[in-house]
């Protein structure tokens, strides 16, 4: 019998009173990254049914929030992580406050990477650059099939993106606020003593050659 995943178990429990669609979600999933037990019969037969009426289930709404929470999960003792806010990124992880990956109203998750990191995603067939609604392309962006299983390989990646971009996170305050290093002025008095003593080193001088 195969060995179980723990670990996909802790991070991927079947919702409540889960739809037709939400398990079959979970039950492929759990067959590429743990399958300590076979898809139950039945709901293979509705699989098969949906297939042969060309409605091969793509995840809904729901399950894709649910996908998604496990993401926001693995990432909630990440420091300087925080997740949400407020219009485009409002179900959204971010770092230093920038979005590195999100869900978005139409349940599409969607990273952050490198443009050319994109285009080879996209070349290999694993996502499809994402379009905000105004018709041109994002390239940085990457928009993740729902059926895909490496939602959270990704979003690490994103992270770690995120956090080797240059100037990404705030410097600390105590590097804003530190003044600048100035020399210490001299004493007034310590000034005129060096003139002085250097009027009377030239005098001395003076008073040497014409003797």
């Amino acid at each position: 019998m195969p060995k179980m995943n723990v670990k996909w178990h802790e991070q991927h429990v079947m919702p409540k009173r889960a739809s037709l669609e939400q398990r079959i979600e979970w039950h492929r999933e759990h067959r590429a990254e743990c399958a300590c037990r076979p898809i139950p019969g039945k709901l293979l037969e509705q699989m098969a049914q949906l297939e042969q009426e060309g409605r091969a289930a793509a995840p809904s709404t729901g399950v894709a929030e649910s996908k998604f929470s496990n993401i926001v999960l693995a990432f909630a003792q990440q420091p300087s992580v925080s997740y949400g806010g407020k219009g485009f990124g409002s179900s959204a992880l971010k770092l230093g406050g920038k979005i590195f990956a999100m869900l978005t109203s139409r349940g599409q998750f969607v990273v952050k990477l490198s443009r050319e990191r994109v285009e080879e995603l996209v070349g290999l067939r694993e996502g499809e650059c994402f379009d905000p609604g105004h018709g041109r392309l994002m390239k940085e962006w990457l928009v993740v099939p729902g059926s895909s299983t490496r939602w959270l390989e990704l979003a690490k990646e994103a992270h770690a993106n995120a956090a080797g971009r240059p100037g990404r996170l705030s410097r600390p305050a105590s590097a804003r606020s530190a003044p600048r290093r100035v020399a210490p002025a001299r004493p007034a008095n310590a000034r005129t003593k060096k003139r002085t003593s250097s009027a009377r080193s030239t005098t001395l001088k003076k008073q040497t050659r014409s003797g």
